[in-house]
């Protein structure tokens, strides 16, 4: 047993099975109520499935209700130096296998994964976990082998052979690659494990949903960003002095183009990058200082800006530079070694630096701080893909760095990659150095469901691209903004000069435009400020379902097969995608303006609302639009409810001047909604300290909305104090008080069919 709502299965060939740890496992409270059984085959059941331990080494799971999920004639063998394990189907057909990891251009289907962090310049990051969720089979895995890595070249190697003693080539290890892997076959899956033991996580699970809560329960909770982070992240490479950043700063306040942050590159901290320093390090570069033209007088201004609306995050590199740092580094054996690191494009590839240790993580820390104290709200970790835990174990040094300016304020960071476990710490991921192409574009709502699946609840992307040494054109950011908009985290990169990577050549290359809305023409701005203000609408449905993904495991967006997977015209579909489980968007994302939309099929007597709009259109059928470039396409299902705010600049002024809460009804169907209110900053949410839930209920029977209200009763300055109701069908609304329960009578009639 293994919490609430997890088996594990322990081998071990060479001792007792002992449970190991890994970063991918939350501490547990307490496991779930079981009972054994040693009769015969050795069973542990409960109230979530059941396993059972033949003498002869067969192996069985069940699910709750008795039914046969898993069954081996022999679970495991051990065979040079790999453990084989064998989870049998009863009947020989192909699964449908989901949440391994995501890549540019991978399936939501998989059939295998070797676990790999990596990122692919010019491509974007790669990153699989080890595991999978079977929907077919009903079941979710999780292997921790013997080790985090591996020494053998002849599996876990890098791509290429690199240069070694004696100018000889060759294999080194990649501890980037986590020595477990997994293959399906029609007759169930194997893994294999590098080692003699392993701990196998086994989770019961009738759908998606139960899994991600199983998963969630095993890896972690993922904690709620604060509410900033749910805005608009405006990052580039390339900021150049404290004028240009306050002018770039003003000029989205004047033009009304809402921004909650800004996120800065090398810039913020130095004068040049640290790609060409060789392994001694170079004295003039200087790793934990501030880069006196852009920040003169730090804490001043980051608090001016706050004041503003405006939070800061910046790059931090996993590496260093300065050597006396490096000699430190050295002294301590924090560094990791050179061999792990000659896939990466640096003339010193011997100055990254191993997290692992409690020593290391509070050096790390102790030298951050004074960043952190001066008004650095959160981090944006990049190229840490040396060993396959580096990032998680770098939050947790940048954890102890908030938590001792403020134990009570969220922490959160931005990465290049996931690893299972990552959600609980409080980090988001991005999908890394992807191009300036429509191609990029059409990839990154796949990216974001797979992560989604894998139990990554919050992904940003490169809007407007970043790697290829090409600036985009107007039309291709318009159509990203409307996408991007609907991630659960919205932002916007670009390189600083058009050779694609380096800031501070002299070959000619040209400044890149930086994605900013201000800057690409009237028709594209005035479009992507549309894009800009319908996501700050969405922020109270976005951030409550925040909370619901803390509760629940449940992620925010979702692809269509979560809720759609009995339609098999929609379990495949990546280009539209949910918002909660009924708001369904399919953004524009192709040159031209044009695209088809899929209706996945309703229960009878339901329908797809367009947002905003009576009109209803069938499921079950595909149609085509052209739509303007200052439009997306959004859709919401009979019974949705959407709770929408106003339009604001930044977070920060939240509720708005009225303090009005929008919520739009769709019939057909009865419906709810949680809406969660909090201050939006502190930790207090997960004790249920200063959290306001509203659960607005929708009777279709008889048209009435009704609402109950629970929790804090001391209202915080941004909670919503009126709800206007918005029911589709009709034009009818109207007002009620949100402090207390109360109830709407409304109507729904005059719908027309199209």
């Amino acid at each position: 047993m293994h919490g609430k709502s997890a088996f594990r299965v322990s081998i071990n060939y060479d001792g007792l099975p002992v449970a190991r740890e890994s970063q991918m496992l939350a501490e547990q409270d307490a496991n779930a109520p079981h009972e054994i059984n040693t009769d015969g085959a050795i069973s542990l059941k409960t109230d979530f499935g059941k396993v059972s331990l033949g003498s002869d080494f067969s192996f069985e799971l069940q699910d709750a209700q008795g039914k046969s999920l898993i069954k081996s004639s022999r679970l495991s063998r051990f065979r040079d130096g790999f453990i084989k394990v064998h989870l049998d189907k009863l009947v020989s057909a192909p699964s449908d296998i989901y949440g391994a990891g995501a890549k540019a251009g991978s399936p939501l289907r998989v059939d295998h994964s070797t676990p790999w962090i990596v990122n692919h310049f010019g491509d974007g990051a790669e990153a699989f976990g080890p595991q999978y969720y079977s929907l077919t089979d009903g079941y979710g895995a999780l292997m921790v082998p013997a080790s985090d890595f591996s020494n053998r070249t002849d599996y876990h190697s890098l791509n290429k052979p690199v240069w070694g003693p004696d100018d000889k080539e060759v294999l080194v290890p990649d501890f980037g690659k986590y020595p477990a892997n997994w293959t399906s076959s029609d007759d169930g899956i194997t893994w294999v494990a590098d080692g003699a033991s392993l701990d196998l996580y086994l989770m019961p699970a009738s759908d998606i949903y139960k899994h991600l809560k199983a998963h969630a329960e095993l890896t972690g909770k993922p904690l709620v960003p604060p509410r900033y982070a749910f805005g608009f992240m405006a990052s580039r490479w390339g900021w150049t002095d404290r004028h240009y950043i306050e002018d770039t700063l003003l000029t989205f306040r004047r033009e009304k183009f809402p921004l909650d942050s800004y996120i800065s590159d090398f810039e913020f901290f130095g004068t040049f990058n640290d790609y060409n320093i060789p392994n001694e390090g170079n004295s003039s570069y200087h790793d934990f200082g501030w880069n006196k033209e852009l920040y003169n007088d730090p804490a001043t201004q980051l608090e001016m800006y706050k004041e503003l609306g405006f939070r800061l995050g910046a790059i931090r590199k996993p590496r260093f530079g300065n050597p006396k740092i490096l000699e430190k580094m050295k002294k301590e054996g924090w560094l990791l070694p050179e061999f792990l690191n000659q896939a990466l494009y640096l003339d010193g590839p011997a100055r990254h630096m191993n997290f692992s240790t409690s020593a290391a993580k509070q050096w790390y820390a102790n030298r951050n701080q004074h960043y952190v104290d001066e008004g650095m709200s959160f981090w944006w970790n990049d190229e840490g893909e040396v060993y396959y835990f580096q990032y998680h174990d770098w939050n947790i040094a940048e954890q102890m760095e908030f938590n001792k300016a403020d134990p009570d304020k969220r922490f959160f960071s931005l990465n290049r990659v996931y690893t299972p476990g990552l959600q609980r710490l409080g980090a988001a991921v991005w999908t890394g150095d992807i191009p300036v192409s429509w191609e990029a574009l059409q990839q990154q709502p796949g990216y974001m469901h797979n992560y989604n699946l894998a139990g990554n609840v919050y992904t940003a992307c490169d809007t407007g691209g970043f790697a290829s040494g090409a600036n985009t054109s107007s039309e291709l950011l318009a159509r990203w903004y409307w996408s991007s908009a609907f991630f659960t985290l919205m932002r916007v990169h670009s390189s600083c000069t058009t050779n694609g990577h380096d800031c501070y050549t002299d070959d000619g290359s040209l400044p890149t435009k930086p994605h900013f809305p201000f800057l690409y023409g009237k028709a594209a701005g005035d479009a992507m400020r549309q894009a800009l203000e319908l996501r700050y609408k969405m922020i109270p449905m976005f951030y409550s379902l925040g909370h619901e993904a803390y509760a629940t495991g449940a992620p925010i967006t979702r692809p269509l097969m979560m809720e759609f997977g009995h339609d098999q015209k929609a379990v495949n579909i990546e280009d539209q995608w949910l918002v909660g489980n009924g708001l369904m968007t399919a953004p524009v994302l192709s040159e031209g303006g044009k695209r088809s939309v899929y209706f996945p099929q309703l229960a009878k007597g339901e329908h797809w609302f367009e947002m905003g709009s009576s009109k209803r259109l069938k499921g079950n059928q595909k149609k085509k639009f052209t739509v303007p470039l200052d439009e997306t396409l959004v859709f919401c299902r009979s019974g949705t409810l959407v709770p929408l705010g106003p339009v604001v600049q930044h977070t920060g002024e939240l509720p708005g001047p009225r303090a009005i809460l929008e919520m739009q009804v769709y019939p057909g169907r009865d419906g709810s909604f949680t809406l969660v209110e909090d201050d939006g900053e502190s930790r207090g949410y997960e004790k249920g300290h200063g959290v306001r839930s509203t659960l607005f209920k929708w009777n279709d029977q008889t048209g009435t909305l009704s609402w109950t209200v629970q929790g804090s009763k001391n209202r915080h300055p941004s909670m919503f104090r009126r709800v206007e109701v918005k029911l589709f069908g009709r034009d009818t609304s109207g007002f009620a008080q949100l402090a207390q329960a109360g109830s709407l009578i409304v109507s729904a009639e005059s719908l027309v069919l199209v």
